[in-house]
């Protein structure tokens, strides 16, 4: 199983399958090696630390992981 958790992977895999969902768990295990809660951890992380990886689908990415993991916290920002 692979396990390639560098943040282009993430960001990739993100912009990929953020449209629909953020991807299942069985792509998420098979392509990282992480359970979706800690993918979804991860990639908020990242799209809170760099959000130029992501442009303007950061926010979008921000709302999806905190649905993923149930948080309400709101995302740092919004496109209007």
């Amino acid at each position: 199983m692979p396990n390639i958790t560098t943040d282009d992977s993430i960001a990739e895999f993100a912009r990929l399958w953020g449209p629909f969902g953020g991807g299942s768990a069985e792509d998420i295990f098979v392509t990282f090696g992480l359970s979706p809660a800690e993918y979804f951890r991860r990639l908020r992380e990242l799209v809170r630390s760099k959000p130029d990886l992501f442009g303007n689908f950061a926010p979008a990415l921000d709302e999806l992981c905190a649905r993923k993991l149930s948080d309400r916290t709101p995302p740092r920002a919004t496109l209007m």
